[in-house]
């Protein structure tokens, strides 16, 4: 039996469903880091503070698809700390503002993530 573990990372994850889909994940006892992402860095802290008073291992990370400076330090960071990264959950809310800013990723797996962001940077 082997254990498989991933890093996953949500976006627009301080609120609502991006929000559940993070303590669901660590209430289904995810193997692997879970990093919940947020424009706005006080929600996005808030958010985390609340999950670990709940028990929770969840990291933070700023995300605004609509800077390019915010994707080239996600991008830096991934590549840094895991090589990469494993899974993104793209909160579907954040797909249609994006839609109007010309960003729109859409990502499974692997690299994928890490590639796109660097993209978006330059």
């Amino acid at each position: 039996y082997h254990m498989w573990v991933f890093d996953l990372l949500v976006t627009g994850a301080n609120k609502g469903i991006g929000f559940v889909i993070v303590r669901e994940l660590c209430k289904a006892k995810f193997t692997g880091d879970v990093i919940l992402t947020a424009r706005n860095e006080k929600l996005g802290n808030e958010a985390v503070k609340m999950l670990k008073s709940e028990g929770f291992e969840v990291a933070y990370h700023r995300l605004d698809l609509c800077d390019q400076g915010s994707a080239k330090q996600l991008s830096n960071f991934l590549q840094k700390t895991y090589g990469g990264l494993d899974v993104l959950i793209n909160n579907p809310l954040l797909f249609w503002r994006n839609m109007l800013c010309n960003y729109c990723i859409f990502v499974a797996s692997s690299n994928v993530i890490t590639d796109n962001l660097s993209i978006l940077a330059n």
